[in-house]
């Protein structure tokens, strides 16, 4: 099948990226490129369309991806996550290999929280990682340790996919940066020999008097749009996962805008839903806290 007319053309090529899916589980975007003839562009496109819709996840990288229907999703990644290889016994030498093995499996880290937690990409996995409490196994670990690595460490790198996470204790902040595409995921920590730093002090930050974890810090400067605005959307994905603390410090440093929207999913609609939960305000400039004085007054009023 040849499409020449492309903006007409994209309920059919829908219906043929869904046959290929009840058929087989997957598609690739190469498939539906040699059957209708249009551009890689295009059709990536749409595939990028139905992933938005909750319809699709990608598996695999670039031009090699393959987008699995979500039930399928776990069966996809064993098979991504599989090894197989037949070595003679001459001359073998166990860390080679696993370095070998290492370099052709594992989606890395920000791609596995992304699937399994079914969100919309690998920047919204990091924003749910630096909360804490966040694991894609909860019936073998409790997404503790990453977080507290990173706040006993004089700096902690995590690279995975085409993303890098710092975590700069020196300063105190997390960046997140675009860097060269990568296979599984490395971790980079260091901490001088002579660091100051105690254990206790890191956990006494976050924890109750019973070292029960329930406080943590959200840099909402990671929520922003492009234009810097942070809107009621942003507010909601700061906001997921956060029941499970009792404390929760929202970090407005490098934050000069904030939308009505945010203030009041955050301050109302959230707050009514959980009356118990504190909610603590950091770093906010003039304008931010203006607007957040300005928003609880009114409910204070009402």
């Amino acid at each position: 099948m040849k499409v020449v007319n492309q903006a007409s053309a994209q309920v059919e090529i829908r219906k043929l990226i869904e046959n290929h899916l009840q058929k087989k589980g997957e598609v690739r975007a190469a498939e539906i490129i040699r059957k209708t003839g249009l551009s890689r562009t295009y059709v990536n496109r749409i595939l990028q369309q139905l992933q938005r819709e909750g319809r699709v996840r990608p598996i695999g990288k670039a031009n090699r991806a393959r987008y699995v229907v979500l039930q399928s999703v776990k069966q996809a990644l064993a098979s991504e996550l599989s090894f197989h290889r037949i070595l003679k016994n001459q001359h073998l030498e166990e860390d080679i290999i696993l370095d070998q093995i290492k370099a052709e499996t594992g989606i890395g880290v920000f791609k596995n929280i992304m699937i399994t937690r079914k969100l919309a990409s690998e920047q919204e996995a990091i924003q749910d990682l630096l909360k804490g409490k966040q694991t894609t196994v909860p019936d073998r670990h409790t997404g503790e340790g990453i977080f507290f690595t990173s706040k006993a460490a004089d700096s902690l790198e995590i690279k995975s996919s085409n993303k890098k996470l710092l975590f700069d204790n020196h300063v105190g902040d997390a960046f997140v940066r675009d860097v060269k595409a990568r296979k599984g995921t490395q971790i980079d920590f260091w901490i001088a020999l002579d660091s100051p730093r105690e254990l206790e002090a890191v956990f006494r930050g976050y924890t109750s008097e019973e070292l029960a974890f329930d406080r943590t810090t959200v840099a909402v400067k990671l929520y922003k749009m492009d234009s810097g605005f942070v809107s009621r959307s942003q507010a909601r994905r700061v906001l997921a996962g956060l029941e499970k603390f009792k404390t929760i410090a929202l970090d407005f440093a490098n934050v000069t805008l904030v939308g009505q929207g945010f203030i009041d999913e955050v301050f109302r609609v959230w707050r009514s839903h959980h009356p118990e939960k504190v909610i603590e305000v950091r770093n906010a400039d003039q304008n931010v806290q203006f607007m957040i004085d300005r928003h609880l007054a009114t409910q204070q009023k009402s």
